[in-house]
């Protein structure tokens, strides 16, 4: 059993939603990458949310999720 923050549970099963699969799935997945040091997939766009925004606001934290989505889709294409 494992436990989540609130905001991970809700970013997990949005994530698992849009990719069509199931939160255990990319739980297991995500662990089994962990464990295996796997860095094969690479997060490029990482670095997006580190900063502040505007008045010392926290960067926006879906920004990293829509720039995944649209690299991958003019990547698919």
């Amino acid at each position: 059993m494992i436990y989540l923050e609130e905001e991970q549970f809700l970013l997990l099963r949005k994530r698992a939603k849009a990719e069509e699969r199931s939160m255990a799935e990319l739980i297991r997945e995500a662990v089994s990458r962990y464990l295996k040091g796997d860095s094969s997939r690479g997060d490029y766009f990482s670095f997006v949310g580190i900063g502040e925004g505007p008045k010392g606001e926290a960067a926006s934290e879906e920004a990293e999720e829509l720039i995944k989505r649209l690299f991958s889709k003019r990547t698919a294409s």
